[in-house]
């Protein structure tokens, strides 16, 4: 099943769902490139010096496709499995994109749909990343987590200097008021005090915030870059409660966009199900340098790394080399 960006929220939870039960989990993995011209690995490389060589390539290169395919063993039919297979295109929203020849061949003689992938793959950030777009997006889930620590010290507010800023925010501050102690004005709801850059606007959101708690203030983009048009919304307790589960559903669903795959990584993390690859090294590599964050320089740290994250793992590679399996018969 092939899982893009329209389809990957139905198909995460469903994956999710299922992997608690799982009986093991397979991945493998497509690459924009697995060599560095100039670098070449050698039969007498220990595997800490291929580490090194392995840890830069997978550091240089994207992923092209993730595949997955979760086992469950089927009740009725004792070593048979039920398998659940998806191939997850990947594309990265920001940063670089490195290809390297061999392996874009290797992929359009295979069949690689090219426009898929950039238009439709589904985006993916490192753990740092999601969570500076969760202090973002989700502030109150940091709140709540916060909240048994003692209250966090105030922020100083922020003090004008200049006497045109000083004026222009006066004046708004001013006109808010007129209008709040105008009767005939006590039906509307919504009034705008001022459009203005992010600098005077996180000014006002501290002066309104403090000064006027009961009023709900937003902040709408305009056509000008940079400039956004200040809105205060005069609510009962019905409407803002109503407001802020429909804005807490949005950020949730901007949040989730956002880290894409990172997702159902840390979901494999969490499951703690078996994980099988063949000659996975570099798909493991790969997976933890673009959804978990840098690979550490030591290869005795990255093997603490991966064991936190997988405590099982099989490469059917190795195993086919070593007893008994290299004895079975294919």
């Amino acid at each position: 099943m092939n899982v893009t960006k329209s389809n990957f929220a139905e198909v995460v939870s469903q994956i999710e769902a299922i992997l608690p039960t799982a009986a093991f989990v397979a991945i493998d993995e497509e690459m924009t490139g697995i060599s560095i011209p100039g670098q070449q690995e050698k039969i007498e490389d220990v595997p800490a010096k291929r580490y090194v060589k392995m840890r830069e390539v997978a550091s240089r290169y994207n992923i092209i496709q993730f595949g997955i395919a979760v086992f469950h063993e089927q009740d009725n039919c004792k070593g048979s499995y039920t398998a659940r297979a998806y191939n997850f295109f990947l594309f990265p929203e920001s940063g670089p994109v490195n290809m390297e020849g061999t392996a874009v061949a290797f992929n359009r003689d295979h069949g690689m749909d090219w426009n898929m992938w950039i238009r439709e793959g589904v985006p993916y950030v490192n753990k740092e990343t999601a969570q500076k777009l969760k202090a973002s997006l989700l502030p109150w889930q940091q709140e709540a987590k916060s909240s048994g620590e003692g209250k966090p010290a105030a922020r100083e507010r922020m003090a004008l200097t200049k006497a045109a800023d000083i004026e222009t925010t006066g004046n708004a501050v001013e006109a808010l008021k007129a209008w709040l102690a105008d009767e005939s004005k006590k039906s509307e709801t919504e009034f705008e005090v001022l459009t203005t850059n992010a600098y005077l606007r996180r000014f006002m959101h501290e002066t309104l915030a403090a000064d006027f708690p009961d009023l709900t203030v937003e902040s709408r983009p305009t056509a000008m870059r940079g400039m956004s048009t200040m809105v205060v919304l005069r609510l009962d307790a019905a409407q803002k409660a109503e407001r802020d589960a429909k804005v807490r559903a949005e950020k949730e669903a901007e949040f989730a966009r956002k880290i894409g795959f990172r997702r159902l990584f840390s979901a494999l993390a969490d499951a703690k199900r078996p994980i099988v690859g063949h000659a996975c090294m570099f798909d493991l590599l790969f997976a933890f340098s673009h959804f978990e964050g840098r690979l550490p320089e030591s290869y005795p740290k990255y093997k603490e790394l991966v064991r936190g994250h997988f405590p099982l793992l099989f490469d059917t590679q190795l195993l086919a080399k070593r007893e008994p399996f290299k004895y079975l018969p294919v």
